[in-house]
């Protein structure tokens, strides 16, 4: 059965919503780098995680620029893993997975031009692999669905290694994505939103239960 994160979570209600539907991780952003309108601050993370009564697979989603920065947030939040947005190099990953206990989820823009090996590399020293949207410079947060004829390329030369597949994604193309690509999770944000930074919970319902009925 495919999982589900559910990403940029801002409050404690719709992290809730997430879980009771059946969310598998719960991503927030925290790196200010991103220029995310669904940024939180670390502190609010905390909150939002210690008053839910189980505890969920948190994903920190961060573009570090030094190992300290993120092993300052593996002291304060905890999570289940890091998801890397910038341009990190294989042996800062290398040397950060030395340095914390939480997985190391890398995001990868996916486009036309897209080298195979640059990704494999990546996947060697990553416990997950995030296949994204690349618009421009940007990877993530565009709501633009890529070609997922080149995702799914990339997800069977990468198998066994856990693919998780991102951009444009919503209950209604789902469930066409997960037969297209046979990713281990898929991930969304915008796609389950009623405005940003507020989720719908229709949509998240909807969302996961396409998802896991595939």
């Amino acid at each position: 059965m495919t999982k589900v994160k559910i990403c940029g979570i801002t409050n404690k209600e719709d992290a809730l919503i997430a879980m009771n539907y059946g969310s598998d991780f719960l991503g927030f952003i925290v790196d200010e780098k991103l220029k995310s309108k669904r940024r939180i601050s670390a502190e609010k993370v905390r909150d939002i995680v210690s008053n839910l009564k189980s505890k969920p697979k948190v994903v920190v989603v961060m573009a570090p620029r030094s190992l300290d920065e993120v092993i300052r947030m593996e002291e304060m939040l905890r999570p289940y893993a890091f998801q890397l947005h910038g341009n990190e190099t294989l042996d800062f990953i290398e040397t950060l997975k030395s340095e914390v206990k939480a997985k190391i989820i890398k995001a990868i823009g996916v486009s036309e031009d897209i080298k195979l090996d640059y990704v494999k590399e990546y996947a060697e020293i990553s416990d997950f692999i995030l296949l994204d949207t690349k618009v421009n410079s940007a990877t993530g947060g565009t709501g633009k669905v890529h070609d997922w004829n080149i995702s799914k390329r990339i997800r069977d030369e990468l198998y066994p290694k856990r693919v998780i597949l991102a951009g444009g994604l919503k209950p209604e193309n789902v469930k066409e994505a997960i037969k297209k690509v046979k990713p281990y999770a898929v991930d969304v944000s915008s796609g389950v939103e009623l405005k940003i930074g507020k989720k719908d919970p229709e949509k998240i319902k909807k969302f996961i239960a396409e998802a896991k009925n595939v």
